[in-house]
């Protein structure tokens, strides 16, 4: 049977082998976990702020042009509408920008929490933590 436990200079190693079961203050030996859950989190593209809006997470809110009529000219509808129509759209891309942003942060939350609840969960079923009171 080969030593569990080996001191070194360098420090202390207990048990090489990742199937072997192991415990800390009582709880019952388990192997060690392993799973997708486990996964690396990185950070997803919406949380990067820069550039101008385009509403495919490329950039950060822009102001919107003010609609230049001048008050002593006479302007037709389709001019009026024309002008408003542009502010209307510009501020429509601001929101579908702040959206897909939004999205791409609760989808990079969800990941993160599914990798805090596997490292609890290790830490609960190796005795490192007690979990709940």
């Amino acid at each position: 049977m080969p030593q569990e436990i080996k001191e070194s200079a360098a420090g202390l190693v207990v048990s090489r082998r990742p199937a072997k079961p192991l415990a800390f203050h009582g709880s019952a030996p388990v192997a060690q976990r392993a799973g997708a859950a486990q996964a690396l989190v990185t950070k997803g593209t919406g949380a990067v702020l820069g550039g101008s809006l385009t509403g495919t997470l490329s950039g950060a809110l822009a102001d919107l042009e003010a609609i230049a009529l001048s008050t002593s000219d006479t302007y037709s509808d389709a001019a009026v509408n024309g002008a408003v129509n542009a502010v209307i759209t510009a501020a429509n891309l601001q929101n579908k920008e702040m959206q897909a942003r939004i999205n791409q942060l609760v989808a990079d939350n969800a990941a993160s929490i599914v990798l805090v609840n596997e490292l609890r969960a290790a830490l609960v079923e190796k005795g490192l933590i007690k979990g709940a009171a």
